[in-house]
Parts: structure tokens; sequence; C-alpha cells
């Protein structure tokens, strides 16, 4: 039995699906995460795509189309029921090409120094975006246990979960006559089953088209996103005590927050590294916790 089944973790990856990731500036890891072990999911219109954070304009179809709609009006509610009420938790996932091997490419598998640019935790535009410019932390977890903990937590909550790959592909302007898509809603639905009862069927017919497609210019991040749903409106945080296995520290990790991240990682066993970056090329080391905290 492998002593340490998460040796994999900052070097030389052999499952692309074992870990994902999430990056957060310094301050809201030490002040808002840490102190309750706990992670909130965004509301979704906080998201920084603007097919996301913009209220959709739907397109309206029924067999005899009623004059006393009020299109306004019944925009805003679907927005509110499909849309605002989601939660979403986005991660970075690793790329079939971090999966290394040390032949090299002579043998047609990629390259072990260059699989180090595509890790989770070692992508430049994620540290500059996400990780506060290289000073925030990158957060390394166990992707099943994680998405047992988000599942558990939601069912407890009586929410709907779903997961995946987010897909890149830039919208369509115009869609084909009469071509059934996520933003095409029938009044005739609406007035047989209500309003409620059509965004949730809505919603399990074209989930993935709607929540889980970016355009092509976000490709880089690489995103696996969970997405919780209901009727509820209020935060949805998950535990991360048994989930967090790795802490990546930013090159330009504030001092002022050393103390409480060493002692968090320390106390939960949890792998702790600061980034380093030798002409550019991602290099997480050990961090030291014994240099900084009293024995105790």
């Amino acid at each position: 039995m492998e002593k340490n089944p998460y040796s994999d973790m900052w070097y030389q990856l052999r499952d692309k699906d074992r870990y994902v990731y999430h990056y957060t500036k310094s301050s809201t890891f030490a002040e808002r995460i840490i102190p309750g072990m706990k992670l909130r999911f965004s509301q979704f219109e906080n998201l920084n795509d603007p097919r996301e954070y913009k209220n959709w304009d739907f397109d309206y179809f029924a067999l005899k189309m009623r004059d006393d709609i009020d299109f306004t009006k019944l925009e805003l509610e679907l927005n509110r029921l499909l849309k605002h009420s989601c939660r979403v938790g986005c991660f970075v996932a690793d790329t079939t090409n971090s999966v290394a091997s040390p032949q090299g490419i002579d043998d047609g598998t990629i390259d072990i120094f260059q699989a180090a640019y595509e890790r989770g935790h070692s992508r430049h535009r994620m540290w500059a975006q996400y990780g506060e410019d290289y000073a925030g932390v990158c957060l390394v977890f166990d992707k099943e246990k994680l998405g047992r903990t988000i599942q558990s937590t939601a069912k407890g909550q009586n929410l709907d979960v779903f997961a995946g790959h987010v897909e890149y592909e830039n919208p369509a302007v115009i869609f084909g006559a009469g071509q059934p898509h996520g933003l095409h809603i029938s009044i005739d639905e609406i007035d047989s089953i209500g309003i409620d009862k059509t965004a949730k069927r809505h919603f399990f017919r074209y989930g993935k088209d709607l929540f889980f497609k970016k355009s092509k210019d976000w490709a880089q991040e690489n995103e696996y996103r969970w997405l919780v749903t209901g009727n509820s409106e209020d935060d949805f945080f998950i535990g991360i005590e048994d989930n967090l296995i790795g802490i990546a520290l930013g090159d330009k990790f504030p001092s002022q927050h050393l103390n409480v991240v060493h002692r968090m990682a320390r106390t939960n066993s949890i792998q702790l590294m600061r980034m380093e970056w030798k002409n550019g090329y991602p290099q997480p080391k050990p961090e030291l916790w014994g240099k900084r905290l009293p024995t105790e």
C-alpha cells in the first residue's frame, strides 16, 4: 500500500482527475475560510462571463401567443428561478497534458518538465487573476472526497447538485427557426403547469447548455464546477476538513497571514507549499511552519 496517497500532488501527476484546485485571496483564506473551515459557493450572477452575470434574454413561443403577457416581468421571474437561486463552486482541473512521463516527447508522451506548466496549482494566469497577483493561495482538494461532501451537504438542505467540466464555445447569436435551445421558453407550458415547474423542467433539459458553457476566451481556466440549485437563495457552505489536502502559497503571500495558515496546516496535516518561479518555471517548495510557530 502506498504510504502517501497524494505523493503526486505537486509533481509527476498520474491521474488528471485526482485533484481540483481553487484560487483565492490571502485575506479571504485567512479571515473567512480558515476560522470555520468552510468554503462558500458563489452566486451564479457573481461570475465573470457576461453570459453568467447578466440576465438572460429569452425567446418565447406558443401555439397561440396571448397579448396580455408582461414579458419584462416574466423574464425577471425566469432569471430568478433559473439563475439567481443557483450557487456554484468553481475549481481548476488538471489537463491531459498534466500527466507526464520521464521518457519525454520522443515516445509520444508528455515531457515531464512541460507538464508542470499544466498543473492546476501552477497556472500563471490563474495566479494573476484569481490568486491576488501571486499574493493569494491555491487550495488543493481531493476531488472525490470534495464531491461527496458537496452531495451530502446539499442533500441535507434538500438541494440538487450538478457537476462537470465546463465546455468552451462561443454562444450562438441566431438559432434556427423553431429550434429548441436553452433560452427558448414555452408559454403554453407555463400556462399548463405554472412558471415554477416550467423553470425546473427547463433546468433539467438545458442545464448543461445554460450553466456549463463559457466563451472560448475562458478556455485556459479548464474549469470543473459544482452547481447547487433549489428553492433556497441562502448562502451555501461546504466543510473542507476532510477534502482539503494541500495549500500552495503565492510567492508574494503577505507575512501577516502566515501564522494562521501555518497553524491550520499543521493541525490538519495538510501539505503546505510555497510557489516559486525560476525563470518563470513553476516550482512548489515545502513551507516549513516549524520556523515560524513555537513548539507546542
